[in-house]
């Protein structure tokens, strides 16, 4: 019912705010301000966490939060905003639940 999907996409956008915010700004521009010249193992590290926090989901899942973990922090990298990756990460995820619904 209606009040069913909007309580879905504010569950799935707040979920997304969520993530980008932890994952893409919080956790690696602090480690990259206290270790500067750690930068790329400190890219590599918020990629892995944010992979191994969806291992609930299965490895399958681990193996394409890190792709998309990668891509979504290059977006926020190249931008200087969470705003592109927040909006990627929360239509990826609206369109795997609209997808499995309609199938």
């Amino acid at each position: 019912n209606f009040s069913s999907w909007i309580f879905l996409i504010f569950t799935l956008a707040a979920g997304a705010f969520f993530e980008e915010a932890v994952y893409r700004q919080f956790v690696p521009e602090t480690l990259n301000s206290l270790l500067k010249k750690w930068k790329i193992p400190v890219e590599i590290f918020s990629v892995v966490i944010f992979a191994l926090a969806h291992r609930y989901l299965g490895w399958i899942s681990v193996f394409n939060a890190a792709f998309c973990g990668a891509v979504l922090r290059l977006c926020r990298i190249k931008t200087a905003s969470i705003a592109p990756s927040f909006s990627a990460h929360f239509i990826y995820n609206l369109s795997l639940i609209v997808f499995s619904v309609l199938l």
